[in-house]
């Protein structure tokens, strides 16, 4: 991933409108970002300061995580900053259990029909859009998997998971089950977890559930 701030040129007499943009790993832009209010302007132009050149200044930034060993274990947000610049080859080092992708639709079907709330991050390139909220649709048409909550819509081609990965994480709760899915590429397209401070009763379901699921044989 990639992090550039630029400053488009603008008419004469017209405010400057810093954008930061997000970059995937072929160089094209995946995400704009524009300050709407002060606050906003001021963490971009803090940005470009932290890179000693001036507010609007283009600067790039390649991200590298911290080094960790197999006892130094992340938690949630460490996770979903590691999973927009790793692939499934660097789990390695963290204990995980390899999913059978079948139950995938059952586990959906499951938080849908008993009312349990999961937080669910979907990524790309270089950003990842979150959501944390109780599954009030499931449908099927066409291998296409739609998950409806009141805040997003989930679509997933069941077919096209070829690999889960249930890892156990830090998180306010305690240690908390991430359900990875990755596609044929062994690239992370969608994370299900507990995201944040939930009902203690809504953990444990959680948790229940996952230590169900069958490991691929």
């Amino acid at each position: 991933m990639r992090e550039t701030l630029v400053q488009p040129a603008v008419a004469p007499g017209a405010e400057p409108m810093p954008e930061l943009r997000l970059c995937g790993v072929d160089d094209r832009t995946v995400h704009r970002c524009h300050p709407l209010l002060p606050e906003d302007r001021l963490v971009i132009e803090g940005l470009a300061r932290l890179d000693d050149r001036l507010p609007g200044e283009a600067f790039d930034v390649q991200p590298r995580g911290p080094e960790r060993g197999p006892d130094d274990l992340p938690d949630q947000l460490q996770r979903i900053d590691d999973l927009l610049t790793w692939t499934m080859a660097r789990t390695a080092f963290l204990p995980h259990r390899h999913i059978e992708p079948g139950v995938l639709p059952s586990v959906i079907e499951h938080a849908c029909a008993v009312g349990l709330p999961l937080g669910i991050a979907v990524f790309s390139d270089a950003a990842m859009h979150a959501v944390q909220d109780t599954v009030q649709s499931v449908a099927h048409a066409a291998g296409v998997m739609a998950v409806g909550t009141e805040e997003a819509i989930l679509e997933i081609r069941p077919a096209a998971v070829q690999h889960c990965l249930l890892l156990r994480l830090h998180g306010p709760h305690g240690p908390t089950s991430c359900l990875e899915l990755y596609d044929a590429a062994d690239r992370r397209v969608v994370l299900i977890s507990q995201f944040g401070i939930v009902d203690g009763g809504a953990h444990d379901a959680w948790e229940h559930l996952a230590a169900s699921l069958p490991e691929l044989t």
